[in-house]
């Protein structure tokens, strides 16, 4: 007997985020409809079904013929996103999860929105960070100890790409701060090495986001380098660093706090609060596991698609700010006639 629980889905796009996706849709869904147009692709989807059935399509046209298809997941390339988006919601599919640059423009994100309100649809992005156990931890640690506040995040790292990866950071900066930034000043430059496509962003520099009352994301990716990035989350009295999967947070002797009054007087933190796990759960579930088992709940279940609408316009804020060489203020504001509402950045 079928379970009631498992639906029909479609993916668009088996790259290698795409990969990822199929192995939580694998343990979910019965009716699996594969489609991208690399015909080799279809030996990815045997080895990570084995010998569950699923159907691979080439074009996305195809879907059409597919009915009762309840979900859909999107991890093609960024730049085709909207144009997928439009054409599978037409078709009356309701639920989805778009992976993460949503589009790569203002107009196709604010269209998307429009639709998803009118047509009452339901989209996770994934940012799978914000529903990883990192910022339940860190709350729990701070209630515990004299931390303080978060007064600074700081993310440096090699050849990742500020589009692709440091979208990331700044949707997890938003929830840590509990705000969204103000003001965006960035410096990015491209190398032409985008490994999805050459005619897409592959973006190195730095971007500096401010919040209220003097808080600060400070992001900075070298092409240059080859080290994987470090995130340092500056507490009053203490730092969180964050190195792959690993966290450790380091906090000021309480003694020394109590001795030294100063507001200008600096301590080294040493006293070790934690170390463990930074994104994954013990049993080695991640914040995309429980992105889809909120996907596949009832429609009452909300998604996060209004916090993930504003991280990325937040980051279209920084690519004008480059574009521009100034400060630009947030919430962005573009108008429709003007030449950044339109202009398709290409990242991915």
């Amino acid at each position: 007997m079928k379970d009631k629980n498992k639906k029909k889905i479609c993916l668009i796009g088996l790259g290698s985020i795409g990969v990822t996706h199929l192995t939580h849709i694998n343990k979910l869904f019965d009716d699996i409809v594969i489609v991208d147009f690399k015909p080799e692709v279809i030996e990815v989807a045997r080895k990570n079904l084995g010998v569950k059935k699923f159907k691979y399509l080439s074009n996305i046209r195809e879907v059409k013929d597919n009915h009762e298809i309840d979900f859909a997941v999107i991890s093609n390339w960024g730049p085709d996103h909207f144009k997928t988006f439009q054409f599978l919601q037409n078709l009356g599919i309701k639920n989805y999860i778009i992976e993460k640059p949503i589009t790569d423009s203002v107009a196709d994100l604010q269209k998307i929105n429009q639709m998803r309100i009118e047509k009452n649809l339901r989209i996770f992005i994934n940012f799978q960070w914000s529903l990883s156990p990192l910022i339940d931890n860190i709350s729990k640690i701070r209630e515990k100890s004299r931390l303080g506040e978060i007064v600074g995040i700081n993310v440096y790292g090699g050849c990742k790409c500020i589009a692709t990866n440091g979208i990331h950071y700044l949707d997890l900066a938003n929830l840590l701060f509990q705000a969204n930034p103000i003001q965006v000043f960035s410096s990015y430059y491209d190398s032409g090495i985008n490994p999805r496509k050459k005619d897409f962003l592959f973006l190195g520099g730095s971007a500096t986001w401010k919040y209220s009352r003097n808080r600060y994301l400070n992001i900075n990716f070298s092409n240059n380098s080859r080290i994987s990035p470090c995130m340092e989350i500056i507490f009053e009295h203490g730092i969180g660093k964050v190195l792959g999967d690993k966290l450790e947070i380091l906090s000021i002797d309480d003694k020394k706090l109590d001795t030294f009054k100063s507001r200008t007087k600096t301590l080294d933190p040493a006293k070790t609060l934690y170390q463990g796990r930074a994104f994954t759960n013990l049993d080695g579930t991640d914040g995309l596991h429980l992105l889809y088992q909120k996907f596949i709940g009832r429609n009452s279940v909300k998604d996060n698609f209004e916090h993930s609408y504003r991280s990325t316009m937040d980051f279209f804020g920084s690519l004008i700010s480059s574009d521009r060489n100034s400060a630009i203020t947030l919430p962005l504001k573009v108008y429709k006639f003007s030449k950044n509402y339109h202009r398709k950045w290409k990242i991915s």
